[in-house]
């Protein structure tokens, strides 16, 4: 019920000509769920990037983070040192 009001929120008629979309991707909560959405009611294929700026808390996390993306069906995973 909460997710069919969310999608009527969203114009999907304007995006109809995009097939693809990269995601700024956490790792998190929300850009997990976001990369679904993306996916599943959207229909995108998803590309996810994640920046790597020297955060201390990712130091270990961005393998993680990589893994995450493509167990959720990222079609591309790119991480990036910044």
């Amino acid at each position: 019920m909460a997710m069919d009001l969310l999608l009527e929120k969203i114009p999907l008629k304007e995006y109809s000509g995009i097939k693809k979309v990269v995601l700024a991707f956490s790792g998190g909560t929300d850009t997990s769920v976001i990369l679904k959405l993306l996916q599943q009611f959207c229909g995108f294929e998803v590309i996810t990037f994640t920046a790597d700026f020297g955060q201390p808390d990712y130091a270990s996390g961005l393998e993680m983070v990589k893994q995450k993306a493509a167990v959720l069906g990222a079609s591309k995973v790119v991480v990036k040192d910044l």
